[in-house]
């Protein structure tokens, strides 16, 4: 195991075994072959990641991350690109891609343009424009203009002009933009997914 108080590295990286760290800056790229855990990770160039990811206060990424395994966290601020097993935060925001099986945080927010493929799953998710999700589930959740998005399941939806969805389904309401293109929209009971409090 290492214990890191304090590392800030310009150049290349690699670590092997369990890293326990306080607060991590890499300006080059990072490996880890192993688990991670500690307070602050903020990553300027690329970091790879043969394990599992655990930050108790912000993981902050404005270049890319690849994470073999599970991604947990307080505050995710993605500016660029990110890829995990799953992830799940507090607050999670987005402005480049992300891949995973499914991003869960309290509150979503992916910027302009910004594509994912996973399930997302958030209390309060909003969707800029021009974005690409395949699933969103929620309890309010807006969806931007032009974005594009595949299913839609929340209690309070709203999709605005020139967004296209294939499927909106609520649970209290919906407010679709007439210049939207929806394929179908359907009332439901109650949420298919548990959300966390």
């Amino acid at each position: 195991m290492y214990a890191i108080e304090e590392l800030s590295a310009g150049g290349s990286v690699k670590l092997r075994g369990l890293i326990r760290f306080h607060r991590v800056r890499v300006s080059g790229a990072l490996e880890i072959v192993g688990n991670a855990e500690g307070e602050e990770l903020e990553i300027s160039g690329s970091c790879k990641i043969i394990g599992n990811l655990k930050v108790s206060k912000l993981l902050k990424v404005s270049g890319s991350i690849s994470v073999e395994g599970d991604v947990i966290g307080k505050e995710i601020r993605i500016n660029g690109s990110a890829s995990a097993k799953s992830v799940e935060a507090e607050v999670f925001e987005l402005g480049g891609a992300a891949r995973a099986e499914e991003i869960k945080a309290r509150r979503i927010h992916l910027g302009k343009g910004s594509k994912v493929r996973a399930k997302l799953i958030g209390n309060e998710v909003k969707i800029e424009k021009k974005c690409e999700v395949e699933e969103i589930y929620g309890v309010t959740i807006a969806i931007g203009k032009d974005a594009e998005v595949g299913l839609v399941e929340g209690k309070m939806i709203s999709v605005m002009k020139g967004a296209e969805v294939n499927e909106v389904r609520y649970v209290e309401k919906a407010e679709v933009d007439p210049e939207a293109d929806v394929g179908k929209v359907v009332k439901i009971e109650k949420l298919s997914i548990e959300l966390s409090r």
